[in-house]
């Protein structure tokens, strides 16, 4: 984990949330351990500025999540983030972009259990506030 990116599991979905700037190679090879065995069937990535990751992370990170069946929600309110998830459905991966917004009802279909989204929802808190970020999971004007 790094100042601008860090993540947790929540019942069968790896949760990321990320801030502007460079993913440094060490928090990214962790990631990707984590990607590889975590027990997950989803991925929610909550990008909260531009994250900059190169070609060879992306292609990595999209065939992690084809070879496992993952499915990817991005949330974000940036253009180029968008981008990338877009990029990365047409290296095969099951991805899909929304904005901000819509981030209760993605959470929602997540998962079958209230439970669970009530935890996804207080993991995307507590990370967000480990990034120094808390106020930045509302929507952008």
């Amino acid at each position: 984990m790094s100042e601008n990116f860090t993540w947790k599991r929540v019942d069968d979905i790896l949760v990321t949330v990320a801030t502007d700037g460079i993913l440094p190679k060490e928090a990214w090879d962790q990631f990707i351990d984590a990607l590889e065995r975590e027990p997950v069937t989803k991925y929610l990535a909550i990008s909260l500025g531009t994250i900059n990751l190169s070609g060879a992370q992306r292609r990595q990170g999209a065939e992690i999540l084809k070879r496992r069946e993952i499915t990817s929600f991005i949330i974000t309110d940036d253009r180029l983030v968008r981008g990338i998830a877009i990029a990365v459905s047409w290296l095969g991966a099951n991805a899909k972009a929304f904005p901000l917004k819509e981030l209760p009802s993605v959470v929602e279909s997540l998962h079958a259990e209230s439970q669970v989204h009530q935890q996804t929802m207080a993991t995307l808190e507590e990370l967000t506030e480990r990034l120094g970020k808390a106020s930045n999971l509302q929507p952008s004007a």
